[in-house]
């Protein structure tokens, strides 16, 4: 006579409860390591020589198009062509490789807060990037942030675009439904214009000779 054993292994207590440690250790394992990349996963890995990192750190994307590829593995300083410049190592999807040799590279902005990406702009080159290759500096275009360019404008000034966007926002505050009505009428408004355009391009309207004229007659009294 066979007898049912009463205590199947799922029942076990020790065996659920080891199992259990071992999936959360699998998750937590995996959830650290999320910025490096999934384990036992092919990447395509170069490297990137750019005038300045602007702040770049591990972990920021890299983009094509749009789309996230990759990531920063490492920023570390070098040189080339006698000046101090960044490299940039990336772990990119596998799917891209390999890479054109004229592949641009750039450093952007992503948000106000200070977030950078890496975008790549594939070439036509039929030369590849080969596995642990190298963009050289040539291939790097510099990119002109929103910070840069507050910090071409004097102190008094930075104030006074400050004022103007403060109060700009104290003028639209609670406004937000006469927003939307006005954009809402902007496709009746743009289609007027489309009539008013035509009008004026037409040759019965001289707009060119109008111009010219009104040119000539500025010209002609503003010695006086």
């Amino acid at each position: 006579m066979r007898f049912r054993s009463n205590n199947p292994i799922a029942a076990n207590p020790v065996f659920l409860g080891a199992l259990t440690v071992l999936v959360v250790s699998v998750a937590m394992f995996l959830a650290y390591n999320a910025n490096n990349g999934l384990p036992f996963v092919p990447t395509y890995r170069i490297d990137a020589v750019v005038p300045d990192a602007a702040e770049l750190v591990a972990g920021n994307d890299v983009d094509v198009g749009g789309a996230r590829v990759g990531r920063v593995a490492r920023v570390s300083a070098g040189f080339a062509d006698g000046r101090p410049v960044a490299v940039l190592a990336l772990v990119l999807d596998k799917t891209l490789e390999p890479l054109p040799a004229d592949t641009l590279v750039t450093v952007r902005q992503r948000s106000n807060i200070g977030l950078k990406y890496v975008e790549l702009r594939p070439g036509r080159a039929r030369t590849p990037v080969p596995q642990d290759g190298t963009l050289p500096l040539r291939d790097a275009i510099p990119a002109v942030d929103l910070d840069q360019v507050l910090n071409t404008l004097d102190p008094r000034t930075r104030r006074a675009a400050a004022d103007a966007v403060s109060a700009l926002g104290v003028g639209l505050a609670g406004r937000g439904a006469d927003l939307g009505e006005a954009f809402g009428n902007l496709p009746r408004i743009m289609g007027d214009l489309e009539v008013v355009g035509r009008t004026l391009a037409g040759p019965q309207a001289d707009l060119r000779g109008f111009v010219d004229g009104a040119a000539s007659a500025a010209a002609a009294i503003a010695p006086v």
